[in-house]
C-alpha cells in the first residue's frame, strides 16, 4: 500500500518537483534551454536541525553548482546553517557568512547566479545582513547576486528601502548591481500556526488586500528610474494582473531592462509560456530533490497546493478566467485596483505622519 501511495504522489508531483540526480537534472535543464526558458533551482530536503544535516545540504548545493548546465540556484540560510539563535545577530551573520563565502566563490568560478531565499520571518534580518556584508567585501564587490523580499511581511519595506540605498552606494563605489526577487510570501500557514502556538501576533499582514497592496507598492518603489543602474527586479507571481501592472510601469518609466518575470515550475505552465511569448523571457523557480529526500519534499508540494487552491488565490480563479467571461476578469481587475488604491492611501498616510 505504501508503495502505491508513494508512486501516486510522485506521479502527482511530476513537473512540480524535479529529480536532482545529475543525469536526469542535466536532461531536464537541456530540455528547458532548448525552449529558451531559464531555471532557478531550489534543492529541497529534510528540515535542518543539526550541523551534520546543514553540512550535507551545503555540500549538496556546492556539488549542484559544479554542473555545467546549472546557472542559477536559490539558497536558504536555514538550509546551510543550523541552530541560529535570534538574539545573537552578529554571531548569526558571521556563522552564515563562513559558508556563504564558499558558495559565492563557487558562483564566481562557475558563473552561477546565487539567490538568497527567504523562509521564516525570524531569518529576515540575518539574511539581509549577511547579503550586504559579503557583497561589500573586496572579494565580492563586483558579484551580481540576488535576495528575496516577501511582501506579506510589514518589515519587508524597511528591509527593501535599506537594500535599495545600500545597493546604490555599492554601485557608486564599484559599479555593481544586485537583484531583488519580489514574492508575496510562501509560509503564511506556518507563520500563523507558530504564532498561535506561542501566543504571538502573526508576522504577516492580516488580509490579502494588505499583502497585494504591499506587493504593488514594492513594485512601484523598485521600478523607480533612479534604481535602473543598480537593481534588477524579479516579479515572482502567476497573477497576470500584477505582471501587467509591473510591465506597464516599467514601460512608462523606460526601465523595462530592470524587469524579470518569474513563475513556479509546474504551476500553470501554459500561462508561463504565454508570458514568455508576450514579454520575451520567463524564469521558472524549480524545486528539485533526490529520491532519498523525496518524502520531505512532499511537504513543499502540499504547501504549494494548499496556497494555490485557497479561495483568495489568483491561480484558483485563473482556471475559470476566459476573455469572454467578463465578470471574472472584472473581479480580478477590481482586486488589483483595490490593492493599488490601498497602497496610495498608505503612502499618503505616511507622508502626513512621517513617524509611522
Amino acid at each position: 500500500v505504501l508503495f502505491i501511495v508513494k508512486t501516486r504522489v510522485k506521479l502527482s508531483s511530476k513537473g512540480i518537483i524535479n529529480n536532482a540526480l545529475p543525469l536526469k537534472l542535466k536532461r531536464y535543464l537541456k530540455k528547458k534551454r532548448k525552449k529558451s526558458i531559464d531555471i532557478n533551482l531550489n534543492l529541497l530536503g529534510e528540515a535542518v536541525l543539526g550541523e551534520k544535516e546543514a553540512d550535507k545540504r551545503f555540500q549538496d548545493i556546492l556539488a549542484l553548482m559544479e554542473l555545467e548546465e546549472v546557472t542559477y540556484v536559490s539558497v536558504k540560510i536555514s538550509a546551510i546553517v543550523s541552530q541560529l539563535i535570534a538574539p545573537d545577530y552578529v554571531g548569526n551573520v558571521e556563522k552564515v557568512a563562513k559558508k556563504l563565502r564558499i558558495i559565492y566563490r563557487r558562483a564566481k568560478r562557475n558563473n552561477c547566479f546565487v539567490n538568497l531565499d527567504m523562509e521564516e520571518f525570524k531569518d529576515i534580518e540575518i539574511t539581509a545582513g549577511v547579503f550586504q556584508k559579503l557583497l561589500t567585501e573586496d572579494e565580492f564587490k563586483d558579484l551580481y547576486a540576488g535576495i528575496v523580499i516577501q511582501a506579506y511581511l510589514p518589515e519587508a519595506h524597511s528591509i527593501f528601502n535599506q537594500l535599495v540605498k545600500w545597493s546604490h552606494d555599492r554601485h557608486q563605489k564599484y559599479g555593481s548591481k544586485i537583484k531583488i526577487r519580489l514574492v508575496k510570501g510562501a509560509n503564511l500557514a506556518m507563520e500563523k500556526t507558530e504564532a498561535e502556538l506561542h501566543g504571538w501576533n502573526a508576522a504577516p499582514y492580516g488580509s490579502k488586500i494588505e499583502t497585494d497592496s504591499s506587493y504593488a507598492r514594492l513594485i512601484n518603489l523598485g521600478l523607480a528610474t533612479e534604481n535602473k543602474n543598480h537593481i534588477k527586479l524579479g516579479i515572482a507571481s502567476h497573477n497576470i494582473f500584477h505582471i501587467s501592472y509591473a510591465q506597464k510601469l516599467a514601460e512608462i518609466r523606460d526601465v523595462k531592462d530592470m524587469l524579470e518575470i518569474e513563475m513556479l515550475e509546474g504551476m500553470a505552465n501554459a500561462e508561463a509560456l504565454a508570458v514568455k511569448d508576450m514579454f520575451g523571457s520567463v524564469l521558472l523557480y524549480s524545486p528539485i530533490t533526490t529520491p532519498v529526500d523525496f518524502p520531505a519534499a512532499v511537504a513543499y508540494l502540499v504547501r504549494r497546493l494548499d496556497e494555490n487552491t485557497s479561495e483568495e488565490n489568483y491561480l484558483r480563479a485563473s482556471f475559470d478566467i476566459e476573455v469572454t467571461i467578463k465578470n471574472l476578469i472584472n473581479k480580478q481587475k477590481n482586486l488589483l485596483t483595490q490593492s493599488i488604491c490601498h497602497m496610495l492611501s498608505q503612502q499618503n498616510l505616511e507622508e502626513d505622519h512621517p513617524m509611522l
